[in-house]
């Protein structure tokens, strides 16, 4: 199994790392970075699997509509539905600021009639299964088996109840994975409590 970081590694924004083993490739996520180009990113994955719809994780998916590929891709319908709506929102603010067209409404339609929504698929020699992240509504972390590996990706979770969603259960997550690939944005940061934060 080879693991590639095509971006979000050291950097906010862009997630996008390709997994490939000897019969199958996938992406997880397929972000847009506000400040740099991501045209570089492959489009011959079998899959993209999408962790949450936040455009950091899903923004660059309008461009598989110029790919001569059919892309599938795998999130939650809640994910696949904010997801949609964001893109639109995006394309319209995209093609304002430049007053062309730079993507239209089919490239988003594209990406809604390839989504399949599911926790758990298959390709040749490989197992993607979805967990829940707590981060926002529809949000997974994504756990893949090949090749006798484990492989968990987090993108971004949240592992303590809050007032409209349960927290990530990690109990229900593989325990033992050979590879853990986590968001850290915030990973040097302590935070107040809970508590604290609602009352401000």
């Amino acid at each position: 199994m080879k693991v590639r970081v095509h971006g979000a590694a050291r950097e906010v924004g862009g997630s996008c790392i390709a997994l490939e083993s000897e019969q199958s490739k996938i992406a997880l996520d397929y972000g847009i970075k506000l400040d740099k180009v991501t045209d570089e990113y492959p489009k011959n994955f079998d899959a993209i699997v999408v962790s949450h719809a936040h455009l950091d994780h899903t923004g660059s998916l309008v461009r598989l509509s110029k790919s001569q590929n059919t892309q599938l891709i795998v999130g939650s319908k809640i994910t696949r539905d904010i997801t949609i709506d964001l893109l639109l929102d995006m394309i319209k603010i995209q093609n304002d600021k430049t007053g062309g067209e730079v993507y239209t409404e089919a490239a988003v339609a594209k990406v809604r009639g390839s989504w399949l929504p599911a926790d758990y698929f298959s390709l040749p020699g490989l197992t993607v299964k979805l967990y829940s992240a707590g981060h926002v509504a529809g949000a997974k972390m994504i756990g893949i088996n090949s090749e006798d590996k484990t492989i968990l990706y987090t993108g971004d979770f949240c592992l303590h109840n809050t007032n409209i969603l349960n927290g990530c259960n990690v109990d229900e997550l593989p325990q033992s994975p050979d590879v853990l690939i986590t968001e850290s944005t915030y990973g040097g940061r302590v935070r107040c409590s809970r508590n604290r934060l609602v009352k401000q």
